[in-house]
């Protein structure tokens, strides 16, 4: 016979189908009834053995019968999830770190319909409160449970989202609007805007409250074209079973660009080699990102085509009449482009002057 080591069992040697005069004598321990308690001292075999002597008139007649009793470990099952209480925000993932001793079979039941046979499982909780149980079995059939109603409570996370108008601002009008679009939208949210304010400085931010704020952005007389970082971080505030405070959040960035529209056509260059006015540079046009999209053509007096470029996108894609050995005199030349704020033609003339 097996036991674990919180079992005992009586053992019962009486005859149920007489009332003849019986007397009984246990061994190991002497004891003289007809039912005896088996040990519940772990890790003991103990081999009980009763003589039973039935007496009648002067005849005595004896029997004797035995067997042994194994007491094995029960198992102490116990795990440690590394934090207290387990209250947080979705996805909320808890490591159960497996401390139990005499235990070789494990099953775990998340309360969410899933379970894991793992020693030491990992698991991520959805939004809900959920009732956990532990199983633990041995080898040898010991067997012991952990039950905790309500062990788990998870907070459901806001989705953060926005969106600004307009969509391209300018450094004419470097203002935008900004549109709250966190998923779900509750009282009980706080919202975060940092927005950058010197593009050059990714760490630069001005910090806003309000649901909806607006920006703007300072020129100070300078052009301020380029990408600027958007961040709004969303929280809800949450009070668990334990009394603490639950904070849920989600952050989202985005990049806006300020783009600077405004080209500037030379009309005369002087390609000299005096580094001013060399070239016929477009001012704004390659700082500015208003156009990535491009083409510049130039043209002599008699039509010919001198010079033609796509996608300007670096100082040396101007064009150079030196480099060209073009002579001086009057040429036109013709711009297309495309971007953010739509497409534009432009025409103009310039004299190239030596």
């Amino acid at each position: 016979m097996i036991l674990c080591d919180v079992e005992t069992t009586v053992l019962d040697a009486k005859d149920r189908h007489s009332d003849e005069n019986f007397t009984y004598k246990w061994e190991p321990f002497g004891q003289i009834t007809d039912t005896i308690s088996t040990s519940s001292m772990m890790g003991s075999s103990t081999l009980y053995t009763v003589e039973v002597e039935n007496h009648w008139s002067s005849t005595t007649c004896r029997t004797r019968d035995s067997i042994r009793v194994n007491i094995n470990h029960q198992p102490l099952p116990n795990f440690d999830p590394g934090v207290y209480p387990l209250e947080g925000c979705e996805p909320y993932t808890i490591h159960f770190e497996n401390t139990s001793q005499y235990t070789d079979t494990y099953m775990w039941v998340f309360g969410d319909g899933d379970t894991s046979y793992a020693k030491s499982p990992t698991h991520t909780f959805g939004t809900g409160q959920y009732n956990f149980k532990y199983f633990a079995k041995n080898e040898s059939g010991c067997f012991d449970s952990l039950v905790y109603p309500e062990l788990v409570t998870v907070y459901s996370s806001p989705v953060a989202r926005f969106s600004w108008e307009p969509m391209n601002p300018t450094v004419t009008h470097p203002r935008v609007t900004f549109q709250n679009l966190t998923i779900p939208q509750s009282d009980n949210n706080n919202y975060y805007w940092e927005i950058q304010y010197d593009r050059d400085n990714r760490y630069s931010y001005h910090t806003l409250r309000d649901v909806n704020p607006t920006f703007e952005w300072e020129t100070d007389g300078e052009d301020i074209s380029g990408n600027y970082i958007a961040r709004l971080i969303a929280m809800t505030r949450n009070y668990g079973p334990s009394g603490l405070e639950i904070q849920c959040r989600d952050t989202i960035e985005n990049n806006i660009l300020l783009v600077n529209d405004f080209l500037q056509f030379p009309n005369a260059v002087t390609p000299d080699g005096d580094g001013i006015n060399d070239k016929f540079i477009i001012r704004n046009l390659i700082n500015g990102l208003g156009y990535p999209n491009n083409s510049l053509a130039i043209y002599d007096r008699w039509g010919k085509r001198v010079y033609y470029k796509e996608n300007i996108s670096k100082e040396e894609d101007f064009w150079d009449p030196a480099a060209d050995n073009i002579p001086a005199g009057t040429y036109f030349w013709r711009f297309s482009g495309k971007g953010y704020l739509g497409d534009i033609q432009r025409n103009g003339v310039v004299e190239v002057i030596k």
